[in-house]
């Protein structure tokens, strides 16, 4: 029973590591089922494989080292496995390939290890055990020193690169993942073709500069994705600040011409009214004192004591009242350290998808706006009713508040309406997040913009 117990656990702790690294960047959108039955498929496979092992590898005991039956095994159960990520994943090929020579490379440096510590513990030589008391021990060592830090760079690293570098754009990083992944792996075949495990100088002379080359190819993972990830965002926050002038010109250029027509309607129409007042028709002088009295009030409304805020709100409620649509305003804030170019790029966007929306709705067109500050931050929500919503597919839309990549824009040729959003409040050290609601058909926009973001 020990030794079944023996060849079971190392098995496994041989297997299920290197699976589990490879679904886990990917998120549940990406798969064909929900996270759970994969994870739960993946340990009961991993568990099945490992306790068929024992029965299924050797006739004799000890089990030897390097039998045709463990390598045949071991093949079967890695292709088995791998047919069931390839399958599982609807993500592009080289997202996939990507992930597994990052979990290959986590079991070859693993397997590595072990091999050349075990001579340490044996006195020198090797056991004819595959899975021996020393063995297991090293991959129980190994795995606790080794399994966190993948998973947390797995999980971080791996799935922010994955979400935010296309399959089109990722064949630099690709191809040098690869070829840095085979150097790696010939310079271990030929310390294993040349190095004497078994010597007590291996560690000394051979062991150190190996160990750094493993760390300087966990670093160069590091480091391309990250590099390639910030590359990706500098050139989306060009894009963003290119579009948040357009923007800002273009809103204010409206809001300065709307301001000149309300004025130069009131006039016009005051000087109407005094041409009646002569005929002293009664009926058209009340009708034009409560058109202007609804001009002048819908310019004098006060929703807040920030006048670049109150100004958008005034402009944009003014808008979609004029098309119809109920506004819901609450609004308290005073003095703010957001740039008024910046606060026209956050209720510009959001107030124009939101106008947008209620248009497509063929009743009940209402917009929710609440503005305030809690805690040292700005807070923004903008909830309206949405009737068509264009998902990108990588997220799933269950009802919570996810990032602007969980949406495609509209608009013909596209757009960068909450993205814009979304590189604005990071700006300021918050975040923009966008809510779905499938069963009450409401799109909700929420905004955080730290006030202070210099102090985080």
């Amino acid at each position: 029973m020990s030794l079944f117990f023996r060849q079971s656990a190392g098995f496994f702790l041989q297997l299920f590591p290197c699976g589990l690294l490879c679904f886990l960047p990917f998120g549940a959108e990406s798969l064909r089922t929900s996270r759970r039955r994969v994870f739960t498929g993946l340990t009961v496979a991993a568990l099945v494989l490992a306790g068929l092992f024992p029965l299924m590898v050797a006739v004799t005991e000890p089990y030897p080292v390097g039998s045709v039956s463990h390598n045949l095994y071991m093949l079967l159960a890695v292709v088995l496995l791998a047919v069931a990520y390839f399958y599982l994943l609807k993500e592009p090929l080289v997202k996939k390939l990507l992930v597994l020579y990052l979990a290959v490379f986590y079991a070859a440096s693993q397997y590595w290890l072990v091999i050349a510590t075990l001579p340490l513990l044996n006195g020198g030589h090797f056991s004819n055990e595959i899975y021996s008391v020393q063995c297991l021990f090293l991959y129980a060592v190994t795995s606790v020193v080794m399994l966190p830090p993948a998973v947390l760079a797995f999980s971080r690293v791996v799935r922010d690169f994955l979400r935010e570098i296309e399959a089109r754009s990722m064949k630099r990083e690709f191809f040098l993942t690869m070829f840095s992944t085979l150097a790696c792996f010939g310079l271990m075949i030929y310390y294993s073709s040349v190095a004497d495990y078994t010597t007590p100088d291996f560690w000394r002379l051979y062991g150190p500069p190996f160990l750094l080359v493993l760390i300087g190819q966990c670093l160069i993972y590091y480091l391309l994705l990250r590099e390639s990830v910030r590359r990706k965002r500098d050139a989306d926050s060009q894009k963003a600040m290119e579009i948040q002038r357009l923007q800002y010109e273009n809103i204010t250029r409206e809001m300065e011409n709307a301001r000149r027509m309300r004025h130069d309607m009131r006039h016009w129409l005051n000087g109407l009214a005094d041409l009646l007042e002569q005929d002293k028709t009664e009926e058209m002088k009340d009708y034009l004192a409560q058109v202007i009295d609804r001009t002048v009030k819908r310019e004098n409304t006060v929703y807040c004591h920030n006048p670049t805020v109150n100004g958008l709100l005034q402009y944009y409620v003014g808008q979609a009242e004029s098309a119809g649509i109920r506004c819901l305003v609450q609004a308290e804030c005073g003095e703010l350290t957001i740039l008024p170019t910046d606060l026209t790029v956050i209720f510009g966007n959001a107030m124009e998808n939101a106008i947008r929306a209620c248009q497509k709705a063929e009743q009940n067109r209402w917009i929710s706006i609440q503005v305030g500050t809690i805690g040292g931050s700005l807070m923004v929500q903008i909830e309206n009713p949405c009737t068509e919503i264009h998902p990108s597919g990588r997220y799933k839309l269950d009802g919570s508040f996810l990032p602007a990549a969980a949406f495609l824009s509209a608009r013909a040729g596209g757009g960068y309406g909450l993205g814009s959003l979304e590189h604005t409040a990071r700006k300021y050290g918050g975040d923009a997040r966008f809510c779905y609601d499938g069963q009450k058909q409401t799109f909700t926009t929420r905004i955080r913009l730290n006030l202070h973001p210099e102090i985080l």
